[in-house]
């Protein structure tokens, strides 16, 4: 079996990649090609191991990675369509305004938190 640079095996480094993929350590290995019985008693022990995790972590930095350039793009759309007097004003605003709500300046209400309605209590019945 071949050995990638970080000295895992292609069975290894598709179980980490099925891993990120779908959450389920489980899946992750009966995906990679391990058998069941391992599937369902080792994916602890797998995917706790160092060479492993320094691994997962390497494929989550690339993600990210990837994720800033994809956002730094839609940034710089929506500035050239905010930009563009040619465009309607609604798309313009709108595009302003996903500009603005990327780099936080919007801030949705928070909800209430685990406060509850006011309760009444007392009979039915109206006082004079």
């Amino acid at each position: 079996m071949s050995k990638s640079i970080i000295d895992l095996s292609n069975k290894e480094i598709k179980a980490c990649r099925e891993y990120l993929e779908c959450g389920s350590m489980k899946q992750a290995l009966l995906k990679a090609g391990y058998s069941e019985s391992y599937s369902n008693r080792a994916g602890l022990v797998f995917f706790g191991r160092e060479k492993i995790q320094k691994f997962l972590e390497k494929e989550r930095e690339k993600t990210l990675s990837q994720n800033n350039s994809t956002v730094e793009s839609l940034r710089k759309y929506w500035e050239e369509v905010m930009n563009d007097g040619d465009k309607p004003d609604s798309v313009r605003i709108r595009a302003s305004e996903n500009l603005a709500k990327s780099f936080g300046m919007f801030m949705l209400p928070e909800k209430s938190k685990g406060k509850q309605a006011p309760t009444i209590t007392g009979s039915d019945e109206l006082e004079d």
